[in-house]
């Protein structure tokens, strides 16, 4: 290879070289960008300073009754994991504070106004508290991975009954990210509470994942595995949980979200499973109850009486309509409902060993259609109860209702059709008003001007009338004098003939 050559190459390869720290160059700069938009402190510092409490990681945690942070740049709010129970804590800072009242486990906090300018600050927990990860956070895009969890819904459009942990993602899959998606208030409760904190936190974050932003009820009752719903109550009743205590917990939910359509199992138990069976059975009933003020008055005198329109359970064979979950949802960027769910799924870390994986992913992973699966179909679903009429179209849960928020925005619309008719009724009243204002202005012109010219012909009229009688005056002095010239002539003439007689 001759010199000439051996140099091009050399050249080449330079700028081969160039380019690719060029590149590397612009990444790690559009990278630094991206963690400078977020608003995520990066120098905070703790107190404890312990590692655990910043490695995202739930299972790693300390026993903590308070920490402080420190930052150098202004604190706008703060994210807490609580490993087991949620407790709630006190903001400090310098001389002012103030109580959150927490009941998440995933805990986020927007600091008041009065901290605005705060760089540090301490949080005090009500009691000693096992702490997983803190975080703080100033002014802008918060993190992906923060969950700002709000309370439970009011009211709820759909109250997805369900017993375990991720059943909300396989027997019900799509159920929430479409409905999300749709603009329905959902509430999820689960009829078990798994004491392994572990999936504690894997519901959460497989919730949040499909769209629900509203805090779960859970019940606190144990989790079992049970074959009949006899059994299930019998594992109830170690824990001294009587079905009375299930009926009071499902009437009470009922009663306080006051759902349009609730969602749960089937009544074969969909795998066999007594709970679930145990779920639907005392569901039935408090669906009855939640109508009656004299059942469980506890929670009647709290939230009313709920007579609930809709109650779907899961595979009921009458009056069964099929829900399409492979619709793309703009809300996910074009993902389906079920596609959604099977994400939520995986943040269930821990139920990946189980059957439900297969089940739900198919062979090799490969399955993405909610309708291709046939055992336990996630589409369909029977109306069990219902105060609105049978559905006719049978693709919605929804059928012959309307959302809670889209009968705010019909009353809204209602109420400004209502305000503008009023508004034009009074601009029309105004009108008529000033139309009768200047109707009766006119008139009392024209009355003023026909008096005028009444008078004006009054005053016309005694002018005539005196210039007529002073001319009868003038007419009847002019007679006088003619009179008694001629009665004075009478006389002289008189005069003379007497004096010629008599001469």
């Amino acid at each position: 290879m001759s010199l000439n050559s051996k140099n091009k190459t050399l050249h080449k390869l330079l700028l081969s070289v160039l380019l690719i720290l060029i590149t590397s160059i612009c990444c790690i700069c559009f990278a630094s960008a991206a963690v400078i938009d977020d608003a995520t402190i990066p120098n905070l510092v703790l107190t404890p300073n312990y590692n655990n409490l910043k490695d995202n990681k739930p299972s790693s945690y300390s026993s903590l009754k308070s920490v402080s942070f420190s930052s150098d740049e202004p604190i706008d709010s703060i994210y807490i994991i609580f490993w087991d129970n949620a407790v709630g804590f006190t903001i400090s800072s310098v001389d002012k504070s103030f109580v959150v009242e927490n009941t998440f486990l995933h805990s986020f906090t927007t600091l008041p106004e009065e901290f605005a300018d705060c760089k540090e600050l301490t949080v005090t927990f009500n009691e000693k508290a096992n702490i997983s990860d803190v975080s703080a956070f100033k002014k802008g895009q918060l993190p992906d991975w923060v969950q700002t969890w709000n309370a439970p819904h009011e009211k709820a459009d759909l109250l997805l009954n369900v017993t375990h942990f991720s059943n909300e993602h396989t027997f019900f899959a799509g159920i929430i990210p479409y409905h999300v998606a749709n603009g329905y208030r959902t509430q999820v409760v689960f009829f078990t509470e798994n004491t392994n904190s572990t999936k504690k936190h894997e519901m959460l974050d497989g919730l949040w994942s499909v769209g629900i932003k509203n805090y779960p009820v859970l019940s606190g009752f144990s989790e079992s595995n049970t074959k009949t719903s006899a059994d299930a109550l019998k594992a109830f009743a170690k824990d001294k949980v009587t079905e009375d205590m299930l009926i009071a917990f499902q009437t009470e939910n009922i009663r306080r979200f006051q759902p349009q359509v609730i969602v749960s199992h089937d009544l074969n138990g969909e795998n066999g499973n007594g709970q679930y069976l145990l779920n639907a059975e005392t569901l039935i009933k408090a669906i009855e109850y939640a109508n009656d003020t004299l059942m469980y008055p506890e929670s009647s005198a709290k939230y009313g009486v709920w007579n609930t329109p809709k109650l779907y359970l899961h595979l009921y064979t009458e009056n069964q309509i099929t829900l399409n979950l492979d619709e793309t949802l703009d809300l996910f960027n074009g993902k389906t409902a079920f596609q959604v769910s099977q994400e939520g799924y995986k943040a269930n870390k821990s139920q990946q060993n189980t059957w439900f994986t297969k089940w739900l992913n198919g062979n090799d992973n490969k399955n993405d259609s909610a309708s291709k699966i046939e055992t336990y179909s996630p589409c369909l679903f029977g109306l069990y109860r219902t105060t609105v009429g049978e559905d006719i179209q049978k693709n919605s849960l929804f059928e012959n209702l309307i959302s809670y928020d889209e009968q705010i925005r019909l009353e809204q619309e209602w109420l400004e059709q209502e305000r503008l008719e009023q508004e034009r009724l009074e601009q029309e009243e105004q009108m008529r008003l000033e139309e009768e204002s200047k109707r009766l202005e006119s008139l009392k012109l024209e009355s003023i001007k026909e008096e005028s010219r009444a008078a004006a012909s009054e005053q016309k009229h005694l002018e005539e009338q005196k210039i007529q009688a002073q001319e009868q005056a003038e007419s009847g002095k002019n007679k006088g004098i003619l009179a008694i010239i001629v009665f004075t002539c009478s006389i002289a003439v008189l005069t003379v003939i007497l004096i010629k007689k008599y001469k």
